[in-house]
């Protein structure tokens, strides 16, 4: 009989709502940059919580290898991006040393970070090493997308303070997700916080004279990676998306209210006269500007991330 394991039963609703509990909880976070005292700021709060889902890379090309292991060692031939991890990992499956192993590295259809992973170069060696021959294996797009190594479902937290003025005085952010780094290089995950799953909150540009950012652990039992900027995709959309509900909630204009928080950016602030926002924020009039002008019905607009 086949025995489909622990994770059988697992339910995504379930797992986000574990993830929502340790959010508000707090247990098991760790902090990771804390200036000011977000505990003693007085005001009125806000709160919200935001979660992005698993995602599958699904790359236009189809994962692949090819291996060829022979008594004088082994040659691969696959789209990784990760040279060395995947040399290692042909050597180890084949039991040669790793100057044993020639890897030729083939153009990428689309990595985003799942050729981190070289389960696919694991899987071609032992196939050639047992055939004693060579092989390339393709995945099927069923097999690519049910056996990835998924972006991780991630659940941020977030609580702010503003005076009585509408100013941001506090704000605490915790993102709860899975380490992508635990798999990959364990060694950069230190006293429990994952550098990668923190970006965005750990080296956030606004000045908030409360700030603190946490990050908690979890394991769900789901295979997981990167995808393109780790834990940005997830703590960029949560904070943004929370400094829009702050500043709807002061009744300020949410560029405004960002550049508020930005005083010691100058790019920002030069960022913003450029495209054309100049007269909305009391700068010479701008051609094209439209100063508090919502936008028509059926029509929305967007907010680009100012340059680093």
């Amino acid at each position: 009989m086949w025995d489909r394991g622990p994770n059988a039963n697992l339910d995504t609703t379930e797992l986000a709502a574990r993830g929502v509990e340790l959010a508000r909880s707090r247990r098991g976070t760790k902090v990771a940059v804390h200036n000011g005292d977000v505990s003693t700021a007085r005001g009125r709060v806000l709160e919200a919580v935001y979660q992005t889902p698993y995602l599958a890379h699904a790359a236009m090309e189809p994962i692949n290898a090819t291996a060829s292991v022979t008594e004088s060692g082994v040659e691969v031939w696959a789209p990784t991006q990760a040279q060395t991890f995947a040399q290692a990992a042909a050597a180890r499956v084949a039991g040669v040393p790793v100057d044993k192993v020639t890897l030729h590295t083939t153009y990428l259809g689309g990595g985003f970070g799942r050729r981190l992973m070289n389960d696919y170069v694991e899987q071609a060696v032992s196939v050639s090493k047992a055939i004693s021959a060579p092989v390339q294996v393709i995945w099927t797009r069923e097999d690519d997308t049910k056996h990835d190594f998924y972006r991780p479902m991630s659940i941020n937290g977030l609580r702010g303070v503003l005076d009585a003025a509408g100013n941001l005085i506090a704000l605490d952010h915790i993102a709860v997700a899975e380490s992508c780094l635990r798999g990959l290089m364990p060694s950069a995950v230190k006293n429990g916080i994952d550098p990668g799953q923190m970006d965005g909150i750990i080296n956030s540009i606004y000045e908030i004279p409360n700030y603190r950012g946490s990050y908690t652990e979890v394991e769900y039992g789901i295979p997981v990676t990167t995808m393109r900027a780790p834990g940005a995709n997830s703590n960029y959309f949560a904070s943004e998306s929370f400094l829009d509900e702050l500043a709807h909630a002061a009744g300020r204009d949410p560029l405004a209210f960002r550049l508020a928080l930005l005083q010691h950016q100058p790019r920002a602030h030069e960022g913003a006269a450029d495209r054309g926002l100049a007269r909305r924020l009391g700068h010479p009039k701008t051609p094209g500007a439209r100063h508090g002008s919502r936008s028509p019905t059926g029509r929305g607009r967007r907010r680009h991330s100012l340059p680093r």
